[in-house]
Parts: C-alpha cells; structure tokens; sequence
C-alpha cells in the first residue's frame, strides 16, 4: 500500500537522520542528504515536518497506529518545526533560511521560496492538528516575508520565468494557497493574500 511505503520511507530514511541532539552546532535536525550528514536543511526539514503530520492525520483518522503508535509522528513533527523554527526562521521577518552547516554557520543570506512554502505548510498543517494559533501566525508571518522582501519587477517573483524558478515558486504556492482557503485565516490577510496571488497572475 502507498502508505506502507511512506510510512517506511519516513522511518526508514528520513526520521533516521534526526540529530544528535546532543551536538553541536546542530542540536537536532533532519539531514539534508544520507551521504551530508554535516548539513542540516530547510528543504528536509520542513517536507519531513509535513510528512510525519500528515502520517499521524491518516492514522488517527483511520483509527490505527500504524507500524507505531501514532502520536509519535505528531511528536516527531513538532519535535522537527521547532528545531526548524528555532534555528532556521528568523521569528522578527519571516524569513526560512536555507541551512545550517558543519561549522554551526546559517546560510541567512539564501532565502527561497520553496523553503518559506514547506515550512508555513508544515505550520498551517500542525495548526489544523492542534487548533495551536502560534502555527497559523508563523505560517501568516513567512507568507507575508515573500509578499514584502521576495516580490519584484511590480509584483512578480524573480526568476519566475526560467530555470529552477518556476519550480521553487510552484512549492511555495501549492501550500500558499492552502494558507489562503484556512477559514480561521482573519479577512483583512486573506484579502491581501488573494490580491497578492491575483496580481502575480496578471502581471506577466
């Protein structure tokens, strides 16, 4: 079954990779590759986020425990977001930086969309878990820092057009728009976050 196989591949190879939290520099963290072990990521740590939330949704929707108990994936997704939060989200602008390294150095001048997307997904789904409002204001405060310091050229994303841009930027929005339809989202943000998506839309 399809989740037997992310169940194992999250257990297996993913949450296998967390820490040590006992060393330094990183206390924590999901490896960014099995072969890179010195470097911890934003682009494993906030899809590995997403991916234990939402291997606890569908076993505590469907009432089992999976290969183990289920709360333990919640665990390991929150466990996961806060290391994240702690260590790569700057909590004054929003901004989701891109790694940590060997030497205990923060990459703070990469920020990239698809960072800043799996990261306020992993909190819009850890809020729809928990009903917690601190996940939905991280989740509202990292959307906004691509709104105000990401967005050029009268309103679009740069690089949008070529390369890996597209791509970067389709992550952000899948979980973007997702932010959007969250009905507990206040109607002033939702508006300037529809009106945000509509004029990237037009302006190209």
């Amino acid at each position: 079954r399809d989740i037997d196989k992310a169940r194992q591949l999250y257990d297996d190879y993913i949450w296998s990779t967390w820490g040590p939290e006992n060393e330094a520099p990183w206390y924590g963290g999901i490896t960014w590759k099995v072969d890179t072990g010195k470097s911890k990521n934003s682009c494993s740590n906030g899809p590995a986020a997403l991916i234990a939330a939402r291997l606890y949704r569908f076993f505590a929707k469907a009432g089992l425990k999976g290969g183990k108990c289920r709360e333990a994936y919640l665990n390991e997704a929150v466990k996961i977001y806060n290391w994240q939060k702690s260590v790569l989200f700057d909590r004054n602008t929003g901004a989701v930086w891109d790694n940590i390294n060997s030497r205990g150095e923060i990459a703070r001048h990469m920020v990239f969309t698809y960072n800043v997307g799996t990261f306020l997904g992993a909190a819009h789904e850890l809020y729809n878990i928990t009903g917690d409002s601190q996940y939905l204001r991280d989740a509202t405060l990292a959307a906004n820092y691509v709104i105000e310091s990401m967005t050029v050229n009268q309103g679009t994303l740069s690089d949008a057009p070529g390369g890996d841009g597209g791509l970067f930027h389709g992550i952000f929005f899948r979980y973007f728009v997702k932010l959007i339809n969250e009905k507990d989202l206040d109607i002033a943000t939702r508006t300037r976050f529809r009106d945000y998506t509509t004029r990237l839309a037009t302006v190209m």
